[in-house]
């Protein structure tokens, strides 16, 4: 599959690599479609700012990284202990993981997480792919019917 890869500061490359295989708790996407925001740029003139050159102390992942954290696609596989969504459904992604266990994280404020890793940025995997894959609590099903921005 295709891939954004961000190596450094003005350094993104489109390459092909391996489609990712869906891990038990994980849901595989065919990403739709997924946004550039300001951050990206920040990242992509500036940085690396949220990427790192070190590995993420979460997740161990350092550049060079997918990119694309505003995303949403189209199930085409689940992992093991995944019942509640099955292939053709479409979601929204939030793209954060976290420990799970601090203190924020217990509080439901895991937004505030000292471990917080942005899928695009610390994750395997970002949105400016074909495919990607994400935990199951970062997939949120759209309402059916939902329309899908269209190419004009």
């Amino acid at each position: 599959m295709r891939a954004a890869f961000f190596h450094g500061r003005e350094d993104l490359r489109l390459e092909d690599v391996p489609e990712p295989r869906v891990g038990p708790g994980e849901v595989k996407l065919r990403v739709l479609y997924n946004g550039i925001c300001g951050s990206d740029l920040h990242e992509y003139y500036d940085g690396p700012i949220t990427t790192r050159d070190t590995p993420h102390p979460l997740t161990g992942v350092k550049n060079p990284v997918i990119m694309g954290h505003e995303l949403c696609g189209e199930v085409v596989d689940v992992g093991e202990g995944v019942t509640d969504l099955s292939a053709g459904i479409r979601v929204a992604v939030e793209p954060v993981e976290t420990c799970g266990h601090c203190l924020f994280c217990t509080a439901g404020q895991y937004n505030h997480c000292g471990l917080l890793a942005f899928h695009g940025y610390n994750r395997d995997g970002g949105g400016l792919a074909q495919f990607t894959t994400v935990r199951r609590s970062m997939a949120h099903k759209l309402p059916r019917g939902c329309p899908l921005c269209r190419a004009r």
